[in-house]
């Protein structure tokens, strides 16, 4: 299942009154795999839902390639990339360590590349610290990202190496995934300028390729979000569970074997069809020997008659008939009804410079409000910053980052209102940013469940006071 999540970086004030326009952008992977050495050197792997990472010595290695579709940037000065951050979801670590991620100079495909056909290896990006399984992973890529928007022929994606710490054994989740189907990410931060009322919306990115066909029909496309400058399409639902079985047809008579064809994935199992008709009775076998006659008696008068003879042995049976002929197979039975369809992803983000501000602060999603406490929403609605629920669903997958060094460590939590009440709040996903700059944290555990018409907002606490500035940028889902 492939997904394309766009995430819009709404603008905030600085203390000096100026203005930052930007736009997130996640970008489809075109194509991710990796390569085996040993026995496997010239087997593809790029079919599987997992790139496996490690060892980096012996005699079978894996390396990992992902490669990103960024012609949605033509046009685009590669001096407007602000920051660019390569994320990976460990599905499995089996030893814990380190990866090393490295430029790719030349081209390879994900059907095709094997170990024996390896891309050729560029520079070192920057290395990957794993300890965990189940948890999103980054590097900030922001150099390499500008240099393939400037020349697109030098975007060869990115290579995974066990390399600095070749013990290392871990697999990330591929496009493939159907489980977990957390594919690699690309976050690109773009901004049209600084000072006046902002540039023009950046471009809309490219439409992810088609994902395979799920049992169900096609979710509907998601609610509208809270209005704001027009964004690109959501992304298209999950797709529904799989329908009922239909029913099985009557069996026919069994019909003469065919070969066997390559086997396929297992279905559900119908119902067993009734028995055919019995076939017929094979000849009857030869008859066996005579067995000796008794003894002839005396001659003389007729008298009563004497005993019966003993029996002669039984014959030899004779051998099985023949089978019947197979019978005709029997119709197909009629198709199931459609599954039910499934529900999309609504994001909610924000972008806001904290620096100079008083701990706690209330930070809107898609908006730019701001207020210091939680205590005038029930009286004062005014004073509150809060976004609409559109539509029932789970919070889920919280990630902050910041490029600037806070100063203090600060804790982000999602919070949210029952519906039609704005004076109680229930602590949904949290994690905590600290203070170096480039540093990030994420929340992938905690999923709440919220109603249709609740309200949402970011709280973030700290004790001293903070740099100036303190820049944030910040998405939550609700699916």
């Amino acid at each position: 299942m492939h997904r394309i999540r766009l995430r819009p970086i709404i603008t905030s004030a600085f203390v000096a009154l100026s203005v930052l326009t930007a736009f997130g952008q996640v970008p489809t992977v075109s194509g991710d795999a990796y390569i085996q050495s040993g026995a496997n050197a010239s087997t593809n792997f790029g079919a599987l839902a997992s790139v496996v990472v490690g060892p980096g010595t012996g005699t079978t290695q894996n390396r990992g390639l992902i490669q990103f579709d960024l012609s949605g940037y033509s046009g685009v000065p590669a001096a407007n990339v602000q920051k660019a951050v390569l994320w990976l979801y460990v599905s499995r670590v089996t030893t814990s360590g380190s990866i090393d991620v490295y430029d790719v100079t030349s081209a390879w495909a994900e059907n095709t590349v094997t170990w024996n056909t390896a891309p050729i290896q560029g520079a070192l990006l920057g290395t990957i610290p794993v300890t965990s399984v189940s948890q999103w992973v980054g590097l900030d890529i922001t150099s390499e990202v500008q240099n393939w928007i400037a020349t697109p022929a030098l975007n060869h994606g990115v290579m995974l190496i066990a390399s600095t710490q070749p013990n290392t054994t871990i697999a990330v989740d591929a496009k493939e995934s159907t489980t977990t189907s957390h594919q690699a990410e690309l976050q690109i931060i773009i901004i049209a300028g600084a000072g006046g009322g902002g540039g023009a919306t950046g471009p809309t990115g490219p439409t992810g390729p088609t994902g395979a066909t799920g049992a169900g029909a096609t979710g509907p496309s998601g609610p509208a979000g809270v209005a704001g400058p027009t964004g690109p399409s959501g992304p298209a639902g999950i797709a529904g569970a799989t329908g009922p079985s239909g029913p099985a047809g009557v069996a026919g008579p069994t019909g003469p074997s065919g070969p066997a064809g390559i086997a396929g994935a297992t279905g559900p199992s119908g119902p067993a069809g009734s028995a055919g008709p019995t076939g017929p009775s094979g000849p009857a076998g030869i008859a066996g020997a005579t067995g000796p006659s008794g003894p002839a008696g005396v001659a003389g008068a007729t008298g009563a008659s004497g005993p019966s003879g003993p029996s002669g042995p039984a014959g030899t049976p004779g051998g099985q008939g023949l089978p019947g002929n197979p019978g005709a197979t029997g119709a197909t039975g009629p198709s199931g009804p459609s599954g039910t369809a499934g529900q999309g992803i609504i994001s909610f983000s924000r972008a806001a410079n904290i620096g100079g501000f008083s701990s706690p602060e209330i930070l809107q999603f898609n908006g730019n409000g701001a207020s210091q406490t939680e205590a005038g929403c029930g009286t004062n609605l005014t004073a509150c910053t809060l976004t609409v629920v559109p539509v029932s669903c789970t919070l889920k997958n919280l990630r902050v980052w910041s490029p600037d060094a806070l100063g203090q460590t600060v804790t982000f939590t999602v919070k949210y209102t029952p519906v039609g009440s704005a004076a109680s709040f229930t602590s949904g996903p949290s994690c905590v940013l600290s203070s170096g700059a480039g540093n990030s944290c994420a929340d992938t555990s905690t999923q709440p469940a919220v109603s249709q018409g609740a309200a949402v907002f970011l709280t973030s606490t700290w004790a001293g006071t903070l740099s100036n500035p303190a820049k944030l940028y910040a998405t939550v889902q609700c699916q």
